[in-house]
């Protein structure tokens, strides 16, 4: 079904949302949503298991050395490690998914902190 809702645009439609309700699922927007969740997803998992092959190592030459303000460096690695692996999966089936981009939107500020630490910017 090809549809012309209230703001003009065409949307594929496969389905009401929900029973009485006169929404209509816009199949492009929702698969649009869906590749946006998993390829955030498929980065921070990587970003994670990229932390997890030498945690010491970006404990001591990132943690400890850009973001000295951070008491006991590799428990904020790990946690940084725990949030990269679980909340991506999460995030990409939909479970939790605001506290899980919390979660990811913390460890990429602290990385922006860093790369600002870093560079000068």
């Amino acid at each position: 079904l090809v549809d012309r809702g209230n703001n003009g645009r065409r949307g594929v439609v496969l389905a009401r949302a929900s029973e009485g309700s006169d929404q209509d699922l816009n199949i492009s927007a929702e698969l649009g949503i869906l590749s946006l969740r998993l390829g955030t997803s498929l980065m921070m998992f990587h970003n994670g298991l990229d932390k997890l092959a030498d945690p010491e190592g970006f404990s001591t030459f990132v943690v400890a050395k850009y973001l000295a303000f951070l008491p006991q460096p590799l428990l904020w690695t790990y946690g940084a490690i725990a949030a990269e692996l679980v909340c991506p999966i999460l995030l990409a089936l939909g479970i939790l998914a605001r506290p899980s981009a919390a979660a990811l939107l913390g460890t990429m500020s602290f990385a922006v902190l860093f790369h600002l630490n870093d560079t000068g910017l």
